[in-house]
């Protein structure tokens, strides 16, 4: 699951997070941030050329607040941006 918070240090952020018992439910925990440069909301999708992207708000600040794609990588235990820092 994936949701989006506030981390001191570094604005609005984008979490990733495991269900131990693998139910909707939870418990929920190893929450980790997957993108930490103030964008949030995020959704992921297969774009049509079989990318994996996250889609997202960034900055986190009105009026200025645009789609911002980026592409993540599945490594079969954990999701992580390919932009390095993120």
């Amino acid at each position: 699951m994936i949701w989006s918070t506030f981390i001191p240090g570094k604005e609005y952020c984008v979490l990733l997070a495991r269900s131990e018992s693998g139910l909707i439910a939870g418990p929920w925990k190893k929450h980790a941030p997957i993108y930490t440069m103030n964008g949030g909301h995020g959704m992921i999708f297969t774009s049509f050329d079989g990318r994996l992207l996250l889609a997202l708000h960034q900055p986190n600040t009105e009026p200025l607040e645009r789609l911002r794609l980026i592409e993540l990588i599945d490594d079969g235990t954990t999701l992580r941006t390919r932009e390095p820092g993120r």
